[in-house]
């Protein structure tokens, strides 16, 4: 009588399991719909990746609920769900981490796949963006790869505009030329180049200190050639002003 009271015990158990096994599939489905239509404006592949994500959360822990409902020892199931808990969180702490920052990127969207940026001084086009990072090719034809870290942990300054790609200085230049002057001389030299940009340059003139402040904005048609003539530029701009500094900004 004792095996069988134990064994229709276990039975009822099992079909308690099973419901609720049923319950968190069509849970999953739901929360399925629900992730496309709150994410719907991000990236398909990033919402995959974000349902994929809870999905298998919600089937583990849904797994490990089903299996301590079974079980009668609870309190060596408790110890095994602890330590397994553990053990995902040491061995994909990095992933979800890197996993974290990936979303945040694309969720932002600074930047896209064709886009000229700018990181950490490194300028290049965005040709691939991976899982742990993404790969630049700078005008040289250089392939660069930059982690999800790096980047996050970066000021990143994303020079693709509608019709080019931006280039932008300081020129500070002692107060010993008047700022004025200082100013028509930088238009007159950025006037050399104007063929090759795509609007109209914008010279600004400020003032800091003893210093004149030139701030200059180009926009490059091509961008190969936009490293050839910033550098023509700014030859010209030392030659006149030998004691300049020149910041990129």
């Amino acid at each position: 009588m004792i095996l069988f009271g134990l064994s229709n015990e276990f039975v009822i158990r099992v079909i308690i399991s099973v419901i609720f096994i049923i319950f968190i599939y069509f849970f999953v489905k739901y929360l399925d719909k629900l992730i496309n239509k709150v994410f719907s404006r991000i990236d398909p592949s990033l919402r995959l990746e974000v349902k994929s994500v809870f999905s298998y959360a919600i089937y583990v822990l849904g797994a490990l609920i089903a299996i301590s409902i079974i079980s009668p020892q609870t309190s060596i199931l408790d110890v095994i769900i602890l330590l397994l808990g553990l053990a995902i969180v040491i061995s994909f702490a990095d992933v979800l981490r890197n996993w974290g920052i990936q979303f945040l990127l694309r969720g932002t969207k600074s930047f896209k796949i064709g886009d000229w940026i700018e990181v950490d001084g490194i300028f290049g086009r965005v040709i691939s963006i991976e899982d742990n990072g993404i790969f630049l090719e700078t005008a040289r034809r250089e392939r660069i790869f930059i982690s999800n870290i790096r980047l996050i942990n970066s000021i990143i300054i994303n020079r693709t505009t509608p019709i080019g790609y931006m280039y932008r200085v300081r020129i500070y230049i002692p107060q010993t030329v008047k700022p004025l002057e200082a100013l028509e001389r930088v238009k007159e030299i950025v006037s050399k180049i104007k063929g090759e940009l795509s609007s109209e340059p914008t010279v600004l003139l400020g003032l800091e200190k003893n210093m004149t402040v030139v701030d200059l904005t180009m926009e490059f048609l091509n961008l190969y050639k936009l490293e050839v003539f910033s550098e023509k530029v700014l030859e010209e701009v030392l030659r006149e002003f030998p004691e300049a500094v020149i910041k990129r900004i």
